[in-house]
């Protein structure tokens, strides 16, 4: 559908199906979601569509995190977040340093500004569910380096994100579990 002449009338729109398009395919195939997403970086970049180049490098920055390239993950969530930053758009600040702190390549040290920055723009955006999965990688990070704390305190804050939408997910108890148990809380971890 998206290789007939017609599709690519108008260039923005046809980015936006071929983001859209990369999105779904991460689901079955991540090499045609890596290059539909390429695809739609590239052309997204010679429109000068910030927004659009934002939401591709976000997406495929994620891509790159399934696909097992967190060095790459790496560089393209962080050109996201230089560019969402200059555009001055909090809902994409949050959705590409999401992306960018997903990836294990990402020094802790350096992740805790990162993970700030990124909960102040969900919620100046009020995107409680991009909020929710930040604090919840927040709390797996915390946990990584023994800051157990931290890790419960994370936790606490994303499931009253999840509770705003009206989601109540498994992630979060079993991450909370886990966090019981680090700090010799077996009775609570059960």
């Amino acid at each position: 559908m998206l290789d007939r002449p017609e599709a690519q009338a108008d260039p923005e729109l046809f980015t936006a199906a071929l983001l859209t398009a990369a999105r779904a395919a991460r689901f079955a195939d991540i090499g045609a979601a890596l290059r539909l997403g390429e695809q739609a970086a590239e052309l997204a970049r010679q429109l000068g569509a910030d927004r659009l180049l934002i939401e591709s490098l976000a997406a495929l920055s994620s891509f790159c995190f399934l696909a097992g390239e967190p060095e790459r993950q790496l560089r393209l969530g962080l050109e996201a977040v230089q560019l969402a930053r200059q555009l001055g758009d909090d809902v994409l600040l949050g959705q590409s340093l999401q992306a960018c702190l997903m990836s294990d390549a990402i020094d802790p040290a350096h992740a805790r500004p990162l993970f700030t920055e990124a909960t102040a723009a969900t919620q100046r955006s009020g995107d409680h569910l991009v909020a929710a999965t930040l604090t919840g990688s927040a709390a797996i990070q915390a946990l990584i380096t023994g800051d157990i704390p931290t890790a419960r305190g994370y936790l606490e804050q994303a499931a009253q994100e999840m509770r705003a939408i009206g989601d109540e997910t498994s992630n979060l108890s079993i991450n909370m579990g886990w966090v019981l148990r680090q700090d010799n809380d077996p009775d609570g971890a059960s």
